[in-house]
């Protein structure tokens, strides 16, 4: 465990790095930090994340622009490809057995379009 303690709030990354965030907070941790550095990959935006799993994806719904900065981190390696690839594993079987499709975008973090094309 690590504490973090910051004298100001200004550094919404550090301030955010934590569970329990709204998707809005997601969107704008992820966009300041793509800001400060396009395209590079961050074990903290990662972390924040994975703690916020469920925040991310209705983020990713609601905010296209997020779907775009996260698809140009995805081809830069940010993301670990084997979770993708068992993801989209998952999908295709849940299709194959006629789950609705968004049943499927929601527990598996593909996209509508991802799951269409399986």
């Amino acid at each position: 465990m690590q504490i973090l303690v910051c004298k100001n709030n200004d550094n919404i990354i550090l301030r955010n790095l934590r569970d329990k965030l709204t998707p809005t907070e997601v969107f704008e941790t992820i966009q300041a930090f793509e800001k400060l550095r396009p395209g590079e990959n961050n074990v903290y935006i990662e972390r924040i994340i994975m703690a916020n799993l469920n925040a991310y994806r209705e983020a990713s719904k609601m905010y296209p622009t997020l779907r775009e900065c996260l698809d140009q981190l995805d081809e830069d390696g940010w993301f670990d490809e084997r979770d993708m690839k068992k993801a989209k594993e998952i999908a295709k079987g849940l299709k194959q057995d006629n789950v609705p499709f968004n049943v499927i975008v929601k527990n598996t973090g593909i996209t509508l379009q991802e799951v269409e094309a399986l």
